[in-house]
């Protein structure tokens, strides 16, 4: 699908994965390419039932969505990564147990970056303590899963037990509660 015009996507594969395969110029480069890369979405909506949302998914689109409710267990890496992304709500439930890192990342340079560089306007943040892929020296190379992403409005739920100092490296927040 990738620069397609779609008005209106429903994402429902209940636990679909992306490969990326394509190396470039250079030792270990890798293209990063989605299945709706460089495609304009009107507006986007994932349902209840997916219990995986695949690495890339909507990677580099130019895509809206009024209100997202991620709650399954795994958010794939790079899976909402764009600045052209905006999310006017978004809401990471108690249900997510990880963020994964991108299987083209290395233990030197892990790529998690979930909703990098997009524009999120409410975000209310309840994973009690997910999985980051972390081992104690992976230090200064981490990009975390809102690395650089613009949220204006940050709310931490009560039952979050923990949050690696990387989570949300890069921002900063007009408001957080």
């Amino acid at each position: 699908f990738a620069g397609c015009r779609v008005e209106k996507l429903v994402y429902g594969a209940v636990a679909a994965s992306v490969v990326n395969d394509k190396y470039g110029m250079g030792y270990g480069s890798i293209y990063f390419q989605g299945p709706f890369r460089n495609a304009e979405i009107t507006s986007f909506s994932v349902e209840e039932n997916v219990s995986c949302i695949p690495d890339y998914l909507l990677y580099e689109a130019k895509a809206h969505a009024d209100e997202l409710d991620l709650n399954m267990p795994v958010i794939g890496a790079m899976a909402f990564m764009g600045e052209n992304i905006t999310i006017d709500s978004l809401t990471i439930g108690e249900g997510v147990e990880a963020f994964s890192e991108s299987a083209g990342s290395s233990s030197s340079s892990l790529f998690l970056k979930q909703f990098s560089e997009a524009a999120i306007k409410n975000l209310s943040y309840h994973a009690v303590n997910p999985d980051v892929g972390l081992d104690s020296w992976d230090g200064f190379y981490f990009y975390g899963p809102f690395y650089q992403a613009a949220v204006t409005n940050l709310t931490i739920g009560e039952e979050v037990v923990y949050l690696d100092r990387r989570m949300f490296a890069g921002n900063s927040f007009e408001n957080c509660e």
